[in-house]
């Protein structure tokens, strides 16, 4: 169970970049002031107000700039942490490998 404003979902990773990923989700709800906007399934999501063309801009922390909406990326899956370029490599569990994958949603 995830829970907390957009702005909470932010990692202040070193290098910024995309991050905030929530796994396993059956549902989510995101609500503000006039709207709720609900997506049911088995996925992955992540909310934030920086674009991931700002992030890959980034080379600091402090540099990223904020938008006033709320981006929503949804996913079947996405590969875990690692990359074997400054540490450990992704776990052979937590790697997508190539295959046919089907995912759909609605928004209305």
């Amino acid at each position: 169970l995830y829970s907390g404003t957009v702005d909470e979902q932010f990692v202040p990773y070193i290098l910024p970049q995309e991050n905030g990923n929530k796994t396993d989700v059956r549902e989510m709800t995101l609500k503000s002031n006039e709207q709720k906007i609900t997506f049911k399934g088995l996925f992955e999501f992540s909310v934030s107000h920086y674009r991931a063309e700002e992030l890959q801009r980034c080379y600091h922390t402090n540099e990223p700039v904020p938008i006033k909406e709320t981006v929503i990326t949804l996913d079947l899956m996405q590969k875990g942490v690692g990359t074997n370029s400054c540490g450990p490599d992704t776990l052979d569990k937590y790697r997508v490998y190539p295959g046919k994958y089907n995912f759909s949603f609605l928004i209305m």
